[in-house]
């Protein structure tokens, strides 16, 4: 089930870059017809956004928030690792 999950987060993410670039292609043209030597580069990659747990914008956001932790409260002095049966 969490594959599914996943699997239809990613083609949500999916479907908006490409209306993204449906938008942006209607901008081309309207450059193009103003200006036809003038070219937008659309690229071909994806970006996942930090709401995507694993994400390379989620891990740079996780470490942003770790850092700030630290600066204000100090180095830690443990590490506390705890793992719990819920039945």
């Amino acid at each position: 089930m969490f594959s599914r999950v996943e699997e239809e987060r990613l083609k949500y993410i999916h479907q908006e870059r490409n209306e993204q670039l449906q938008h942006l292609e209607l901008q081309q043209e309207e450059v193009f017809f103003a200006d036809p030597d003038a070219q937008l580069d659309l690229g071909n990659t994806v970006t996942l956004p930090s709401s995507f747990i694993g994400s390379k914008a989620w891990v740079s956001e996780q470490v942003a928030d770790v850092l700030a932790l630290c600066k204000v409260e100090g180095k830690p002095s443990f590490f506390i690792t705890i793992t719990t049966n819920t039945h």
